[in-house]
């Protein structure tokens, strides 16, 4: 098979043509001279240079990739993608490739492309309107998901599940972190019962009449946020209205009584955790001690049945039973599998319930009240009688009063949108309840959902308590990693994952730059020189010349599910960003190795840019909505083009998407990691094609969460692009109404931590960001947050130059915003930008001080002291 074609240059030019899968036949320069595959253009001018090529295709294949290896501003094609009708036009790089039988000019397909085609993506997204919830809130996929209920520090959680067309009642897992517990009962099961009924203890609850052709269930959190959960089960007539919560057994639950789970054990309850052999053998020494204890957590759970109804009726029950062949009776309001084995206490009006299965029959406007409560493990029968004494009211206030306190002591974010309000304290919460460790001052495992920390995605939970003014515990967190660190440097926990280690390092750096605590960087020392000098170790294995271009001195392994061991950029982003924020760390404290870890660091730098500009050369070209095409590059530089252009034949389809390795692990990452400036020109191809063609209302597939392009988007000045992401992804992936995350748009993994805290994060900088030394304020809020009477209010935000406090309000009737802002320095920025956006979109006609930037709604203040306040005439 033979094809000509045109490749044609405004101004001078020199380079050499490839095709991988084909070989070429013929080339003629115009106004140029040629000597084999190279050609040079000495003239200012349009210059053509037309190729024939003879090649074979594969069918489903998108054929051979021709390399076009400039000097400057190299790039690559499919061969099979260029036509007359859509031509290759690349203006940052003034080059277009056409068919050879096109005879129009450079000049006019440039006409005729801006004549026929629209927008990209990204750009009808900034001329669009600002996305807010209402827009998209009925669009979107609405999942319901599980809740996880405890008292934080303690792995003795509660699964709670309700009925969904995969099951027929309520179900209530009691869980060690991520694991369902077992019993004897379940132990003494046979294989056939085990395998219909399950090995981990679940207990099942029936209340209204079953399963309908309709569910009308509301649920909600106490205020709003709180951890325990309400609802009401609406069934013609019937309501049930529930409240639970989890508590202990005995004790007020109340920070003094709070003994927690030792790191370690709780980890090993984490999915996919891993131990090195001497972890494996601690955690053998301390286990018993942790799962067999004197005071169990239990849930709480009323059921009240009221009659709407003008005539009477019925209201249905099954109180917990567990999934188990095992004998257990209901005697005296006891639920028991033996006299002294009791999973529940069930009472019925105050008293002690009869009959597992039953109905009530309530008059129009009675009500009947079944309180339940469930030890996360069977009991004696003395404890049983002692929880049975117990008021579920007074526990319950108590439970309220426990986390009221714990959100007292955070940083107070007040905000017009009172739903993202709620839902920073509920994640607040969500956070705390699965970061396990011994109180008061034991290492923390800052888990994610159901697995264990890891080094990346454990950072934003970390950065989040760090934000909200829980330093200590941020670095209990970072202690966990420290603790299980290996002999020779290398922190590893999770899958087989490799970038943990310079993840890790880059946390400590973002707590050192809240904290400003040498006296901790100086505790762990020795933990953050072995990291440093295993990555470096690492990269000097890499070193390797057939490497040049394609991962020379970077450092190569999976990092994430997918067994993928190759030089990926978004490890090495990690690698480079963990040494930088080492040398910063042991500079700190006048330690002599911070200078060859920073040299390390910007070696690796310079490698990965190295490899990454290799890469984007030989990566074929993609189309975007407005006919221009760019650069693309892959998530690792082995690979020539993107992965989803199969230019290989592998398989690449994993966790429900074609483009998970290409977008939430790719090259996007170097942005956000500083290997790659936000505006570069390579940073912006990145994000036209990933905005074009790997987001869906500019949201990730599969696992969003794993995108960083949302902050990307707000160093970039890109507000409607941020909050378009922003508003298109968290009431995708939560459930809106108990507020937790999944970590999939499928059902796969509740209460997901990782995909919150980034949320949180997002949340965190679309309030403040911190460039260099530049504190931004407000880069990315919604202009509808500053309509006339609102107000937002932050108290004692920590960032990387001190407390922050900003409190804004909109008089827009009288045509005025006013800010205040006030900072304990630790560590004063040169520049304060402040961002306030009008309603409207007028620009202020005059402030009180500073300078006014129209281009960004921005106020730039310099030279200020502790104090500001700022008023915007409009």
């Amino acid at each position: 098979m033979k094809k000509s074609i045109t490749i044609i240059w405004k101004g001078k030019q020199q380079g050499t043509i490839q095709i991988n899968g084909g070989k070429i036949e013929k080339m003629v320069a115009e106004n140029g001279k040629i000597e084999k595959n190279h050609f040079s253009f000495g003239k200012d001018t349009e210059n053509k240079l037309t190729i024939v090529f003879d090649y074979e295709v594969e069918n489903g294949s998108h054929g051979p990739i021709v390399n076009v290896l400039t000097k400057k501003d190299p790039f690559s094609f499919f061969l099979q993608h260029i036509s007359k009708q859509f031509p290759v036009f690349i203006p940052e790089y003034n080059v277009i490739v056409t068919e050879a039988d096109d005879n129009r000019s450079f000049d006019l397909i440039t006409e005729d492309i801006k004549k026929n085609c629209g927008m990209s993506k990204l750009k009808e997204i900034e001329f669009s309107d600002e996305t807010c919830y209402e827009m998209v809130e009925n669009k979107l996929r609405k999942l319901r998901g599980h809740l996880w209920l405890g008292i934080s520090r303690d792995m003795r959680i509660f699964e709670i599940v309700f009925p969904d067309p995969d099951r027929t009642t309520m179900q209530i897992l009691p869980k060690y972190h991520g694991f369902g517990i077992w019993i004897d009962e379940l132990e003494k099961t046979d294989d056939r019962n085990k395998k219909m009924y399950g090995s981990n203890l679940i207990y099942n609850l029936n209340f209204g009449r079953g399963c309908g052709c309709s569910q009308e269930l509301k649920r909600y959190l106490v205020k709003g946020y709180l951890p325990v959960l309400c609802g009401v089960v609406e069934d013609e007539g019937i309501n049930y209205n529930f409240t639970m919560f989890a508590t202990l057994e005995n004790k007020p639950l109340r920070a003094e009584n709070i003994r927690g789970t030792h790191f370690l054990v709780a980890d090993g309850f984490g999915a996919g955790h891993m131990f090195t052999q001497k972890q494996q053998e601690m955690f053998d020494n301390l286990v018993d001690q942790e799962l067999y204890r004197e005071e169990e957590t239990v849930l709480f759970l009323k059921i009240e049945a009221v009659n709407k109804k003008y005539s009477p009726g019925y209201a249905y029950f099954h109180v917990p039973y567990p999934n188990t062949v095992a004998n257990y009776k209901l005697e005296n309001g006891l639920m028991k599998f033996s006299q002294d084995r009791i999973f529940a206490v069930v009472t019925i009006n105050g008293l002690p319930l009869e009959r597992q299965e039953f109905t009530v029959f309530l008059k129009p406007g009675e009500k009947v009240e079944v309180i339940m409560k469930i030890p996360h493990k069977p009991v004696s029968m003395k404890r049983a009688l002692a929880l049975m004494k117990q008021s579920f009211d007074e526990r319950k206030n108590e439970c309220i009063e426990f986390w009221e306190k714990k959100i007292e002591s955070t940083a107070k974010i007040q905000l017009p949108e009172k739903r993202i309000e709620n839902i920073i304290k509920a994640g607040v919460i969500h956070l705390d309840i699965v970061a396990y460790g011994l109180e008061p001052d034991g290492p923390v495992a800052a888990c994610i959902g159901r697995y264990c920390p890891i080094g990346s995605e454990s950072s934003p939970i970390i950065q989040f308590f760090d934000t909200i003014g829980w330093h200590k515990l941020a670095e209990r967190s970072i202690q966990y990693f420290v603790e299980k660190q290996h002999e020779d440097g290398f922190m590893q926990n999770f899958g087989g994952y490799m970038l943990e280690t310079g993840a890790v390092l880059w946390n400590m750096g973002e707590h050192f730059r809240c904290t400003g605590d040498t006296t901790w960087i100086r505790k762990i020392k020795p933990s953050i020189i072995k990291a440093a000098n295993y990555i470096i170790q690492w990269i000097e294995r890499n070193k390797v010349e057939q490497l040049c271009g394609r991962g020379y001195g970077m450092i190569n392994g999976k990092v994430g599910d997918p067994e993928d061991p190759y030089h990926i950029f978004m490890l090495n982003g990690y690698a480079y960003l963990g040494l930088q924020r080492a040398s910063e760390l042991l500079e700190a404290i006048d330690e002599p190795e911070s200078e060859k870890i920073k040299k390390y660091a910007e070696q690796l730098k310079k490698d990965i840019r190295n490899s990454f500009f290799s890469a984007m050369a030989r990566s074929p070209v993609v189309p975007l909505g407005d006919g221009t095409w760019v650069p693309t590059v892959p998530p690792w530089p082995e690979y020539d083009g993107l992965l989803i252009q199969y230019s290989s034949g592998e398989k690449w389809f994993t966790h429900g998407t074609f483009i998970a390795r290409d977008s939430i692990i790719g090259p996007m990452y170097l942005i956000f990691q500083q290997v790659i400036e936000p505006d570069e020109l390579a940073s912006d191809f990145m994000v036209k094609y990933h905005v074009e063609h790997f987001y869906k209302n500019n949201v990730a597939f599969s696992q969003p969460y794993y995108s960083r392009h949302p902050v990307i988007h707000l160093k970039r000045g890109e507000v409607k692009s941020f909050l378009k992401a922003y508003y298109s992804c968290f009431p995708a992936i939560i459930d809106r109404e108990t507020k937790t995350f999944w970590e999939h748009f499928f059902y796969a993994s509740p209460h997901k931590t990782h995909e919150e805290a980034w949320f949180l994060m997002e949340t965190r900088w679309m309030l403040c960001m911190e460039d260099e030394n530049v504190l931004s304020i407000f880069p990315g809020i919604p202009r509808k947050w500053l309509e006339d009477g609102n107000t937002i209010k932050i108290q004692n935000l920590s960032t990387h130059f001190g407390n922050l406090s900003v409190d804004v309000v909109s008089d827009i009737s009288n045509n005025s915003i006013v800010a205040k802002i006030l900072c304990k320095w630790k560590k004063k920025p040169e520049t304060i930008q402040l961002r306030i956006p009008h309603p409207d979109k007028l620009v202020a006609k005059k402030v009180s001080t500073g300078k006014y930037d129209i281009k960004k709604e921005s106020v730039i203040l310099k030279n200020f002291q502790n104090a500001i306040e700022v008023m915007l005439k409009f």
